[in-house]
């Protein structure tokens, strides 16, 4: 008696829809490909067409929210900056109007004190795009200079310049700009001791007390030039991390573009759709052999 061929038998339909089936998995699986550049032509290596495919889509979906953590930062850096600079330029221009005024005796040093507070309380009420103050720290709604400093007298290198000056140390916040690398930032009210020293340098000149307040412009000048390396120095990483962000997001671009068809979620579930079917025809067809060995060892005597 020979034994039951049900694997061979072309008429069974297990076997016809299973072979239907195997088609329908190598036709999906061709679809997802570009046969020209892609490596991925059989249903041995679907697995690692979809894990090719699904780690790219998540890495430029990182590599979006990366660009984005940058392009805040550097604002944030920028405005920054500026306000560091801008400080630096006014106790430069106060030293300098106190010199060149010192043999025209047009201002007194009182009133060249004055100007140079009023200028300082708009650099520390600076705003950035958004009406957000640039040194409001975690008050960002509230101006951080809130007082009149001409008119406010006694303030030291020791003292608060307001109340509303936001003088709590801010948190540092972490943020990932590039795979494996994060920028940590603070915030300049965080580091004010340069603003309020430069402030209580301008009140000592008003209040005719020139050395104390040329030691405290120095201070201030050292002090605001050591905040600006360090906010050069975080805007040339995240630079380096933009460049590193663009060359991985060319990279997960041009695999899914020479890998994969226009429609690639489509296919996926068309994909999975097909597989699905042939998995379940290879099921039916091993429990039909499976019966039909045990049949077969019924009828051998076994």
């Amino acid at each position: 008696m020979s034994k039951l061929t049900t694997a061979n038998n072309s008429n069974n339909p297990i076997v016809r829809n299973l072979t239907k089936a195997r088609e329908s998995v190598d036709s999906a699986s061709k679809k997802m490909t570009n046969p020209e550049t892609s490596k991925y032509e059989n249903f041995s290596q679907l697995g690692a067409l979809s894990n090719t495919y699904n780690n790219s889509q998540t890495s430029l979906a990182r590599i979006e929210q990366f660009d984005q953590n940058i392009t805040t930062t550097t604002t944030n850096l920028k405005d920054q900056e500026k306000v560091i600079r801008d400080c630096q330029a006014l106790i430069s221009k106060h030293k300098n109007t106190k010199i060149e005024n010192n043999g025209a005796k047009v201002f007194t040093v009182t009133q060249i004190a004055e100007k140079s507070l009023m200028e300082a309380q708009k650099l520390l009420n600076a705003t950035n795009s958004n009406g957000s103050y640039i040194l409001g720290g975690i008050k960002s709604n509230v101006a951080p200079c809130g007082v009149d400093l001409v008119k406010t007298t006694n303030i030291d290198a020791n003292d608060k310049i307001t109340s509303n000056y936001t003088k709590a140390v801010v948190s540092p916040q972490t943020v990932e700009v590039s795979n494996g690398h994060s920028v940590t930032t603070g915030d300049l009210s965080a580091d004010h001791s340069a603003f309020q020293k430069a402030i209580a340098g301008f009140n000592q000149d008003k209040a005719g007390k020139e050395a104390e307040a040329e030691k405290n412009l120095k201070e201030a000048q050292k002090e605001l030039e050591a905040l600006l390396a360090k906010n050069l120095e975080q805007q040339k990483t995240l630079e380096e991390a933009q460049k590193r962000n663009n060359s991985d997001q060319e990279h997960h671009t041009s695999i899914l573009s020479k890998n994969f068809c226009e429609d690639p979620i489509v296919s996926f579930t068309d994909l999975k759709t097909c597989q699905q079917s042939y998995m379940t025809e290879m099921a039916l067809l091993s429990q039909m052999l499976a019966s039909e060995n045990r049949l077969f060892s019924v009828l051998m005597g076994h």
